[in-house]
């Protein structure tokens, strides 16, 4: 009988140790990689959950990076209307932060406000003529409130 190819001991021996090779070459090579630097994210550092004042609609304020990204649920403001946002710090009158819509938005902080931003803070939301109040007052209903906390 005559021995196949495939009876070989030392083709065996041999495509083990080939083998063997190729994994520790892999395993060490791995290890000499470095990791991938991971950019940390924005830094969030204040929240509001705005609950509904006599309408339904809720808002999610989140602050970072000088700007609040806002998640607002509930009925349009509706044709003529919009819905602003109020800075409100102590007794000290509300500061328009400027329009939105239902849904996600970015309201950019003011400079001046940035520094000011911190827990206790009140966020208000009214309903006012397209384009906002006149004057910087609020002059429509108070739709949404609530307070800014630290996380």
């Amino acid at each position: 009988r005559t021995a196949r190819w495939y009876d070989s001991l030392l083709l065996w021996r041999t495509a083990t140790g080939l083998a063997l090779g190729a994994a520790v070459l892999a395993v060490g090579l791995n290890l000499m990689t470095p990791a991938p630097v991971v950019q940390p994210g924005p830094a969030v550092e204040w929240a509001a959950a705005l609950q509904p004042v006599e309408s339904d609609l809720a808002v999610v304020a989140v602050y970072e990076d000088g700007a609040l990204r806002l998640a607002a649920s509930g009925a349009p403001a509706g044709a003529g209307n919009d819905y602003e946002l109020w800075f409100i710090e102590g007794d000290d009158a509300p500061i328009s932060m400027g329009i939105f819509q239902t849904g996600s938005s970015v309201v950019s902080v003011d400079e001046s406000l940035r520094e000011r931003f911190a827990q206790g803070i009140t966020l208000a939301v009214t309903l006012e003529r397209a384009g906002g109040s006149e004057g910087g007052i609020p002059a429509g209903p108070v739709v949404s409130a609530g307070t800014v906390t630290a996380i």
